[in-house]
């Protein structure tokens, strides 16, 4: 069975959120965990999660083109230590 943390999501850039929600995330699939609440982002985020499932984007842009690998990124309100212990107790069970 997959291990999951429960979080709630303000920003994820492979969605656009006109709200909070809670989402689980499979532990196995989060590859950074990052605290961001000294940082100027949205009021109630604390801890930016990224995810080892790619925003991948052809690139149309220039004559050069291809995919583009973008890792995706959630900005979730809980605090980097809640989302540590949480990580952390999924690795146990």
């Amino acid at each position: 069975m997959k291990h999951f943390v429960e979080v709630t999501v303000v920003t994820d850039s492979a969605d656009v959120l006109t709200s909070p929600r809670n989402v689980l995330l499979r532990a196995d699939r989060i590859t950074s965990v990052m605290d961001v609440s000294s940082g100027d982002y949205m009021t109630g985020v604390l801890t930016s999660i990224g995810t080892d499932e790619p925003g991948d984007f052809v690139n149309d842009d220039d004559e050069v083109g291809g995919v583009v690998r973008a890792e995706r990124k959630l900005f979730v309100q809980e605090s980097y230590q809640t989302v540590r212990t949480m990580l952390e107790a999924a690795a146990l069970a």
